[in-house]
């Protein structure tokens, strides 16, 4: 299933297409003035879908805490650079982790869509995360993945390291798809 995660200026938005039982996570912040009635909302939609987690604190929960409590050994590249004054960059990324409980491997990529505010300071104003493939491996896989990831520049890489270093078979989805977006 194709994942896109939004972060628009602090909110965070789950848009896929969801089968029932599905886990979902949305989440967003808002005003003061309309807190209560975004509260009540944010309940009652929770009530009906307990896959679901809203509020800046579940944006921090799920995104730092549960991620951080979920997994380890993330290694994290992106697949280009943005120029210096670049307002918007887009590129492609890779991520290969470890769930601590199972000690299975993963190994995605996707697409991130950046867009910068550069005045007075440079932040970011939103980011689209696209997840367009992610493969779990047994844990026997845990040091043959490691080894291809660390034959990367780290961070910024480019798909033609990340398709000579990963080789294993169980990664050719990964690599099929890094190499598809490189010649587009």
């Amino acid at each position: 299933m194709k994942i896109v995660f939004t972060l628009l200026a602090g909110v965070l938005m789950l848009q896929a297409g969801i089968a029932r039982g599905d886990e979902v996570t949305l989440t967003g912040a808002g005003a003061t003035f309309p807190k209560p009635l975004y509260e009540k909302w944010a309940s009652e939609y929770t009530k009906a879908h307990p896959g679901v987690t809203v509020g800046l604190e579940g944006i921090a929960d799920v995104l730092v805490r549960q991620f951080n409590a979920t997994y380890e050994n993330i290694y994290s590249f992106y697949l280009d650079r943005p120029g210096p004054s670049a307002v918007t960059f887009e590129c492609e990324w890779l991520v290969g982790l470890t769930e601590k409980a199972s000690r299975n491997v993963r190994v995605g990529c996707g697409h991130y869509e950046w867009t910068f505010q550069i005045s007075p300071v440079l932040l970011v104003t939103k980011l689209l995360i696209t997840i367009e493939q992610m493969v779990v491996l047994a844990p026997a896989c845990a040091t043959d993945v490691t080894r291809s990831l660390l034959k990367l520049d780290y961070p910024w890489s480019s798909p033609g390291q990340v398709t000579s270093a990963l080789s294993l078979e169980e990664l050719q989805s990964v690599n099929r798809y890094i190499t598809r977006k490189a010649r587009s």
